[in-house]
């Protein structure tokens, strides 16, 4: 249907006044209707243009200080961050101040040093750890790539603590063995 002129006139014509006024409501309805989708899509647009903006920030931000940082601080040269390097970075003010700005959560990161710097690894890539960084901000949504981050340090820090107690209960029952085998035949009570 091109207008809705020539239906109305005929409506009008044949005095279906009621059928006019329903009809006249279904297109003031539906023209509301095509128009507030539309906002709704321009709303979405802006929104995900100003979210992609403000993660180019955040990255431009981090670039221009914590990385700087890094790398001054990186003592061998190696492009990898060690455990005391982190430390340093974690006690300057100004990356604090970038950190702060950025709504990353400094605790998390501390927390995150015994994971990150174990027995096998000592060094961590600045890539990574510039990753880690811009994933910690508070203002990020959680994704599922987070949680299952997550899980596996949950995993690795209950399996150290099993093997913390597995090595403090194997040295308590050497030391039980050896007084055991220490003491005369018979003396011997637990």
């Amino acid at each position: 249907m091109d207008g809705i002129g020539p239906l109305l006139t005929g409506l009008l014509h044949l005095r279906e006044y009621l059928a006019v006024g329903v009809f006249l409501l279904f297109v003031g309805l539906s023209a509301m209707t095509v128009m507030n989708m539309l906002i709704g899509v321009l709303c979405e647009v802006v929104s995900s243009v100003a979210q992609a903006e403000k993660e180019e920030a955040a990255i431009s931000l981090m670039k221009k200080t914590v990385l700087v940082f890094l790398r001054r601080a990186d003592a061998d040269g190696n492009g990898d961050i060690s455990k005391d390097e982190l430390r340093l970075l974690l006690e300057d003010a100004g990356a604090m101040q970038v950190f702060d700005e950025l709504h990353v959560d400094v605790e998390y990161l501390m927390q995150m040093q015994e994971y990150l710097f174990d027995k096998e690894r000592e060094h961590l890539s600045m890539k990574r750890f510039m990753d880690l960084i811009l994933t910690s901000r508070g203002d990020r949504p959680a994704l599922m790539r987070d949680l299952i981050e997550i899980h596996f340090c949950t995993c690795w820090r209950v399996q150290n603590l099993l093997n913390e107690k597995f090595d403090g209960l194997c040295c308590q029952i050497q030391r039980w063995l050896i007084s055991m085998m220490a003491a005369p035949r018979g003396q011997f009570c637990l």
